[in-house]
C-alpha cells in the first residue's frame, strides 16, 4: 500500500478549500507556466483546495452512479476538470480520465501523492526524486523541476511540503525558489494559500516542565509571501493542527488540544490577527472546508456551520458516525461517514442552515469525497472498488 493511502487512512480523509533543475523534452524561448487551472478542483485531508472551487456547480438531487472504474486499486489522488474528467494517481502511474470514465493516457514512470492541475499540465512529484509535469492532453512530459508535494499555486511557484518540517516554493522547469522550515518541528500538516499569500502550520511535541511522562503538542501557523518567501506574520496555536482553510482573506485553522477537544480559529489572512476562536469540548477535528460566506467544521460526529461573523455556530447537525471527509463545491457541503455494514453514506448539506439534501450509500466500508464538478461528486474508496463518480 503506498506511502499516501496510508497517510490518508491515519488521518481520515484524502486535502486539501477543497497546483524544478532542467527540461527533458525540447528547449524552449522562455520558462513554463505555472498559470492556474481555472477547471481545476480537488479535496485533501477533508478540506478544499483548488483554483475555483466555487465555481463548481452543486449536485443538488440524490446523485446515481454514473461510472465506478476498478483499475484504481491503490488511489492516491487525483484532480478533477469541470467537463467530469481526472487526472488520477494510482498504482505509481499518473492517468488521464475521460468524463464517461475512459482512459485517455497513462503514464506508468513512477509518481506518487496529490497531484496538481495547472493550465498546460498535470504535476505530479516523481519517485526519481523531483517534479514532473505532463501535457494535459497528449501526456507527454513537459518538463522536469525540484523536489517538493505539488499543493498550490500561487505568484508562478508550485508550492508544498519538502520534507518533515519544511516547505518550498518551486519554479516550474527550473529549481527551488525559496525554502523555508521550523527547527525542531515534528511535521508540516497543512499549507494553503489565496492571492500571493501561503500558509503553513507545524507542529511540535514537547514535555510540560510539570509533567514528565506525556508529550504535549503545540502549533505555530505561518503566512509567507508567495514569491520570495518572506514572513509576513506567525502565531501559536496550542495543540496539533489537523485542517487548514484558506477564502476570501481568512485563514480558518482547526487544531485538537489533548485533555480539551477541537478548537476553530479564524485569522484575518493580512495581518495574521486572530479574530476568534470557537472551542468543540471533548472532540476532535475531522474535517473544516469553507462553502461561500460559511465556513463548516466537523468535530466528532457534529457539523457546525459559521457565518463571516464567526460569533458561534449559526447551526448544528449531528451525524451518525465520526465523518471521513469534508469538503465543499459550488453551494452544497458533502460529507462522508461509515454506515457499519450498510457502507458508506455520501450526504449533501446546504451551508447556510445544516440542511440535508440528499444522501447515497456506497458498498465500500471506507470512503471519502476526493473531488467535485460541474453536476459530479468524486468518491474514493479504501479498497479495491476504486473511484466512484455520482451525478
Amino acid at each position: 500500500m503506498p506511502r499516501t493511502r496510508r497517510a490518508l487512512l491515519a488521518s481520515t480523509a484524502a486535502l486539501a478549500t477543497g497546483a524544478v533543475a532542467g527540461c527533458s523534452g525540447p528547449l524552449r524561448e522562455s520558462r513554463p507556466d505555472a498559470t492556474g487551472a481555472s477547471d481545476a478542483w480537488a479535496t485533501r485531508h477533508g478540506g478544499s483546495r483548488r483554483t475555483r472551487a466555487s465555481d463548481a456547480a452543486a449536485v443538488t438531487a440524490a446523485p446515481a452512479r454514473q461510472w465506478r472504474d476498478t483499475d484504481f486499486p491503490q488511489y492516491e489522488g487525483a484532480v478533477f476538470t469541470a467537463d467530469g474528467g481526472a487526472f488520477v494517481v494510482d498504482t505509481h502511474a499518473v492517468v488521464a480520465v475521460a468524463p464517461d470514465g475512459g482512459v485517455r493516457w497513462r503514464d506508468d514512470a513512477g509518481y506518487y501523492g496529490q497531484p496538481l492541475l495547472t493550465r498546460d499540465a498535470v504535476v505530479a512529484d516523481s519517485m526519481d526524486g523531483g517534479l514532473v509535469a505532463l501535457d494535459r492532453e497528449s501526456g507527454e512530459r513537459a518538463w522536469t523541476g525540484a523536489k517538493v508535494a505539488p499543493t498550490a499555486l500561487a505568484a508562478g511557484r508550485i508550492l508544498g511540503d519538502a520534507g518533515s518540517d519544511t516547505i518550498a516554493a518551486a519554479r516550474p522547469g527550473g529549481g527551488t525558489a525559496w525554502s523555508r522550515g521550523a527547527a525542531h518541528a515534528d511535521h508540516v500538516p497543512a499549507v494553503a494559500c489565496e492571492g500571493d499569500t501561503v500558509v503553513a502550520a507545524y507542529t511540535y511535541r514537547h514535555r510540560p516542565r510539570d509533567d514528565d511522562t506525556t508529550a504535549r503538542t503545540r502549533s505555530t501557523v505561518v503566512a509567507y509571501d508567495a514569491d520570495s518567501g518572506d514572513v509576513q506574520w506567525q502565531f501559536g496555536v496550542p495543540g496539533t493542527v489537523e485542517r487548514l482553510a484558506v477564502r476570501d482573506g481568512w485563514a480558518h485553522v482547526g487544531a485538537g488540544i489533548r485533555g480539551l477537544g477541537a478548537v476553530l480559529s479564524a485569522v484575518s489572512l493580512s495581518e495574521g490577527r486572530v479574530a476568534v476562536r470557537h472551542t468543540f469540548p471533548g472532540a476532535w477535528f475531522d474535517g473544516l472546508t469553507v462553502a461561500g460566506d460559511r465556513a463548516v467544521a466537523a468535530a466528532g460526529p457534529r457539523l457546525a456551520g459559521f457565518d463571516e461573523h464567526f460569533d458561534g455556530p449559526v447551526w448544528r447537525e449531528s451525524l451518525p458516525a465520526r465523518p471521513s471527509s469534508l469538503a465543499a463545491a459550488g453551494s452544497l457541503v458533502y460529507a462522508t461517514w461509515g454506515a457499519s455494514a450498510d457502507g458508506t453514506v455520501v450526504a449533501a448539506y446546504d451551508p447556510a442552515d445544516g440542511t440535508q439534501q440528499w444522501r447515497v450509500t456506497l458498498p465500500t466500508d471506507w470512503g471519502y469525497v476526493a473531488g467535485a464538478t460541474d453536476g459530479r461528486v468524486f468518491v474514493a474508496a479504501n479498497d479495491d472498488s476504486g473511484l466512484y463518480a455520482l451525478g
